[in-house]
């Protein structure tokens, strides 16, 4: 046979040479592909259908959460099980949680019961029960074959589609109808530009407990292969990966299964689907660049989606990532935007984790000495983003939300990272390890990553912190450009030398405090506002408790105010305690003398002097310059003085800017 129909919107398609893939089903009447036209002809589009006669996959895979294996027996048992005949389940795929949370498998033979079946051999390890409503075992035909056939059909028939069209339209579909499809591993695909769509993510399920990847774009393995990859442009929507053995909370940290790699092809599209009890639901293990997960779902996964070394113009949006390890890693990707109201819930290490590993691989295999595979970006994430803790008082609380660490060596993990107008919950009391900082940065590299941290809704308690220098971090000095609309306590901690807060947001009464954290550093303190009716800084400096140095929240300027009364006829003025200093003058002279002068330029001081009874006298130091050569040598009886100097760093001089004398007492 030298010529075969595909599935064309209801046309049949001759394709040399090719083999037969199947039978012509009609297209539906709201595709939304019919009646575009690419480089001056009809755009069409193949559609395989899994469960057609060439291919014969069978969703008939059932979930079971009760289902009973003895070590050393062939017998299995389950009350909900589906059996129904030999003649109908003798061949079918077993498949169970063991006692030591690995996969268990068999094979029927025969049905003695609708309860009750006997395996080919005896079974090599018991079942494990879950106690709760998950599910510990699967029942069903295995499509492994059946589906390599269909994606190597699909391959086959996207090799003739001109690359310029595969841009603008997915040419070649393979649709998973409703049902659940148990497999393992596929062969790798390397061929672009094919669409894989089911019917809704709890419609149409792929199952399996495969450690390996399940389905692949490009082989894994050589570094030869960075960004290499020839499967673009693929597609996925509509579909639900999940793994039953492992959809358990008690597995967390040792569940297995890779449900889609990506091995430095890049360009997919995963929309509307679901990944459930897996290692890793999506895997971008390198160059995984130009991919969008958008209005997916990731559940009990160790981790939720992996981009790693070279992965760039990475998008999520509408992307929740809920029970899982690690909601989202990227290790050494350098730019991504995770938004659209995507969210993070009850993470146990973090929601976010920006790796940057010091040597030998990544996580899947990549050498972290690759050339080219490891830059430093600008992350961000925006766009009411959620982060939660403790969703419905379960007790799950991570030490931090988004954690960066690691160096790498061709970059920091990060170059900066701005987190942008998202809600950030901490729920429940927090306990032993609890959720500590929204963000926690640990870096050995001397840097200045700029982290922005703008617009948050902050909500219940963290035990210190929303921005934290941690671990292996005593060189680095990530600059912090901004906090603005906190609503709790929070805490950023140095070491964070030269750290600053830029457009503070005047509409918020929680203030943040710049004060001592370690010798030679500074952090910054978001502290609770003070009594009602009170002015309180919004930006503060200095540690003291009764400090009111700052920008109020109403825009006002505040100054730090002390107290300095001569002692044996000198008044000592410390410019690091204050920008305003007042001192009421002995009889006799008085001497000044300003001590703490600041080493870099920008600090205003304004001095002064009260004279009640007669009038004093009054010596000023030598770093001191006044307008005309004139400095204010008495205060009047019963009057005060007050100076304002601005200070030169370079000539070490306190110069006047402004006077006012004579003033009434």
């Amino acid at each position: 046979m030298t010529a075969t129909r595909r599935f064309v919107l209801g046309t049949a398609l001759a394709v040399a040479g090719a083999a037969k893939v199947g039978t012509l089903i009609p297209a539906p009447s709201a595709d939304p592909y019919a009646g575009a036209t690419l480089t001056g002809s009809a755009a069409r589009t193949t559609v395989l259908d899994v469960t057609e006669p060439e291919f014969g996959a069978k969703g008939d895979a059932v979930l079971l959460g009760d289902l009973v294996v003895r070590a050393g027996s062939p017998v299995i048992d389950s009350a909900t099980a589906p059996f129904t005949s030999t003649e109908r389940d003798r061949g079918k795929t077993v498949l169970w949680r063991t006692t030591e949370d690995g996969v268990g498998t068999g094979v029927i033979d025969t049905v003695t019961s609708s309860t009750s079946a006997v395996l080919r051999g005896p079974a090599s390890a018991a079942s494990r029960a879950d106690g709760g409503p998950n599910t510990n075992a699967v029942i069903g035909t295995d499509n492994t074959k059946a589906l390599d056939n269909a994606f190597t059909a699909a391959q086959a028939a996207a090799a003739g589609v001109a690359p310029e069209r595969r841009l603008q339209v997915t040419a070649v579909r393979v649709h998973v109808p409703r049902g659940a499809f148990l497999f393992t591993s596929l062969q790798p695909f390397q061929q672009a530009g094919v669409s894989v769509t089911g019917e809704g993510r709890f419609s149409s399920l792929l199952v399996s407990a495969a450690k390996d990847p399940w389905l692949q774009l490009a082989p894994a393995g050589a570094s030869s292969d960075l960004y290499q990859g020839t499967a673009t442009d693929w597609t996925f929507e509509d579909l639900h990966f999940i793994n039953p053995v492992h959809r358990s909370g008690s597995t967390e940290g040792r569940r297995t299964g890779r449900a889609i790699q990506d091995n430095g092809s890049g360009g997919l599209r995963i929309s509307g689907c679901m990944f459930t009890g897996l290692e890793v639901g999506f895997c971008g293990a390198h160059g995984s660049d130009f991919t969008t997960i958008r209005d997916s779902y990731f559940y009990l996964c160790d981790t939720g989606y992996y981009f790693g070394p070279g992965s760039q113009q990475v998008e999520i949006s509408k992307t929740d990532a809920s029970q899982c390890r690690e909601g989202a890693v990227f290790e050494g990707a350098p730019q991504w935007h995770i938004g659209g109201a995507s969210s993070f819930e009850d993470p146990s290490v973090a929601a976010v984790t920006i790796a940057g590993p010091t040597s030998g691989t990544t996580r899947y295999g990549l050498p972290v000495d690759a050339p080219g595979a490891f830059y430093s970006g600008t992350f961000v994430i925006d766009g009411a983003t959620w982060f939660e803790t403790n969703s419905g008082g379960n007790g799950r609380l991570t030490p931090r939300l988004i954690w960066m660490h690691g160096d790498g060596p061709f970059g920091t993990p990060a170059e900066g990272l701005v987190v942008r107008d998202g809600y950030v919950i901490a729920g429940g009391e927090q306990r032993q390890g609890g959720t500590a900082a929204f963000i926690e940065y640990s870096s050995a590299r001397t840097s200045e990553e700029p982290v922005l941290i703008d617009g948050l809704r902050i909500g219940g308690t963290f035990l210190n912190s929303v921005f934290r220098m941690s671990g292996e971090a005593p060189t680095s000095s990530p600059r912090v450009l901004g906090v603005r609309r906190p609503k709790e306590v929070a805490l950023l901690q140095g070491p964070t030398a030269g750290a600053k807060v830029l457009e503070p947001d005047g509409s918020t009464t929680w203030p943040v405090r710049i004060s001592p954290a370690a010798p030679d550093t500074s952090a910054l303190r978001l502290v609770p506002a003070r009594a009602s009716g009170t002015r309180a800084p919004l930006l503060a400096v200095g540690a003291a408790e009764e400090t009111r140095s700052g920008i109020a929240a109403d825009g006002a300027l505040l100054e730090a105010f002390s107290q300095a009364d001569p002692v044996n006829g000198v008044v000592t003025v410390d410019a690091a305690a204050c920008n305003h200093c007042t001192s009421t003058l002995s009889d006799g002279q008085v001497t000044i003398r300003i001590t703490n002068a600041p080493s870099t330029a920008g600090q205003r001081l304004t001095v002064e002097l009260v004279a009640r009874g007669g009038a004093r006298a009054v010596r000023w130091p030598a770093e001191c310059r006044f307008a005309g050569g004139a400095a204010p040598q008495t205060v009047a009886a019963n009057s005060r003085t007050a100076v304002t100097f601005g200070w030169n760093p370079r000539e070490r001089l306190w110069i006047e800017t402004a006077r006012s004398e004579a003033i009434g007492i």
